[in-house]
């Protein structure tokens, strides 16, 4: 009960329940609940979290009528268990420390969690996704522009309204100059190019918006294979939602979002490889594909979920996208760890990632 009353007063939940993303993954799941165990555990947690407001309401009516009714025996029991499930959620917290410190003790090479970022540290990251959320936007913007007859005398602003946020920010004179120069040019034009280089602001922007805790939720890269330029819309509106809040995403969460992007980076890349979409750079590499492949294929209960259909299903396009998400996000996701741990400063100059030169290389063992 506890745990349930925590949930239902945290803004994460009812951002949660509200967004289209959430509906969406339910009308994912239903069509797979038959043949898929996990969709339809997806969908019980999905009814968990619907029933959750009415189930405390209920319990509500139910504590009054004892106060009411009950006199001091009654109040007393309640209490009672109330303290009971406060102190059953402190023992488990406790638990679960002690195990992380056993963990650490059996292995020692492993790094210890990094320390809380820096109000420093987070504004910086804060910077870095207000200026992916203006380029994706931008990209948006021209790509309407590529695809739509204007009506006549309607006027198109998104480049002067972005640079004077830009400079309103104290960021424009930190960009890079590509970066400087693209957004300059005048609206509708950018190049077909140019606007495919954009999309390659949203994934950044994703992870950033997660890590600053603005979302609670991280989309798979399966669901992520649709470009959706709301996200970035919405950020370059509502500008101050990346510095309104201290938190910051946890250590353990991150590791699992690492854990679970690499799962979909060698899948998709094990699919690309046997289906000869790929070259493996060894024989072992290739061995090991078709081992992956064969163990998935065709199992809705193991294969990663693409969209509405499984990697085994998945065509060649989607394959290829996914593997490249999953590379871009693994990266990311190590390079904010680094951050963290301080290994290396935020970069000085504002750049957009995956468009210049990639984060400093990472190894696989920086998020264990």
């Amino acid at each position: 009960m506890y745990s349930l009353v925590k949930l239902l007063f945290t803004r994460g939940y009812w951002r949660n329940l509200v967004s289209g993303e959430f509906w969406r993954r339910i009308t994912q799941a239903l069509p797979r609940a038959h043949k898929d165990r996990r969709a339809r555990k997806q969908l019980r947690g999905a009814l968990v979290l619907l029933i959750a407001p009415l189930f405390l309401l209920v319990y509500l009516f139910w504590f009054a009528g004892v106060i009411l009714g009950a006199g001091v025996v009654g109040i007393a029991c309640v209490v009672f268990f109330l303290a009971a499930a406060i102190l059953t959620e402190i023992v488990r917290r406790r638990r679960r420390l002690a195990k992380e410190r056993l963990k650490l003790a059996a292995n020692p090479d492993r790094r210890p969690p990094p320390p809380p970022p820096s109000p420093e540290l987070r504004r910086e990251l804060a910077d870095l996704a207000l200026l992916h959320a203006v380029f994706a936007d931008r990209a948006g913007s021209e790509l309407f522009l590529h695809t739509k007859v204007l009506p006549e005398g309607m006027e198109i602003i998104t480049r002067r309204v972005q640079l004077d946020l830009l400079r309103d920010r104290g960021l424009y004179d930190r960009l890079h100059p590509d970066v400087r120069n693209l957004l300059l040019r005048a609206d509708g034009h950018w190049t077909p190019a140019d606007c495919s280089d954009g999309s390659l602001a949203l994934e950044p922007l994703r992870i950033l918006r997660w890590c600053l805790r603005v979302d609670h939720y991280l989309p798979t890269v399966g669901e992520t294979l649709r470009l959706d330029y709301k996200l970035s819309s919405e950020t370059v509106k509502d500008p101050d939602s990346l510095v309104r809040g201290s938190d910051f995403i946890s250590y353990d969460t991150l590791n699992i979002a690492f854990r679970s992007t690499s799962g979909f980076m060698h899948s998709c890349f094990a699919e690309a490889v046997v289906r000869g979409l790929m070259k493996p750079a060894t024989e072992e590499e290739a061995t090991n594909s078709q081992r992956i492949v064969d163990e998935y294929r065709g199992n809705e209960h193991k294969d990663l979920v693409l969209g509405d259909t499984i990697v085994s299903k998945a065509n060649d396009g989607d394959i290829l996208h996914a593997r490249l998400l999953a590379a871009r996000r693994y990266h990311l996701l190590s390079w904010v760890a680094h951050l963290q741990y301080g290994d290396f400063k935020a970069p000085e100059n504002l750049r957009i990632l995956f468009l210049d030169p990639p984060p400093p290389d990472s190894s696989e063992d920086t998020v264990q």
